[in-house]
């Protein structure tokens, strides 16, 4: 799956995100999450797999967009992908 962000666009994963990768395939985006010391920033082609459990907040300091690892929103994880417009929303679970 991938989704396309405007520079200064909010995305977030709501749920347990844990293994599930993120590319940067253009832009660059802002990451950070609960419980990581660290806030990653991504460039095209860089990947950041998420590590922790909790909320994973992705901001486009570019227009960017971001590829989930294939079973990323699918598996047998709940979990829910929310874009800062109130009317885009996708959800996943099994």
């Amino acid at each position: 799956m991938e989704i396309k962000l405007s520079r200064k666009e909010i995305c977030f994963i709501d749920g347990d995100a844990r293994n599930i990768s993120i590319k940067c395939t253009t832009g660059s985006l802002w990451i950070t999450q609960p419980n990581d010391p660290y806030d990653h920033i991504l460039h095209i082609g860089d990947i950041h797999n998420v590590s922790q459990k909790g909320k994973v907040v992705m901001f486009a300091v570019a227009d960017s967009a971001i590829k989930f690892s294939n079973s990323a929103l699918y598996s047998n994880k709940k979990m829910c992908l929310f874009w800062s417009s109130p009317l885009a929303r996708a959800c996943g679970s099994n």
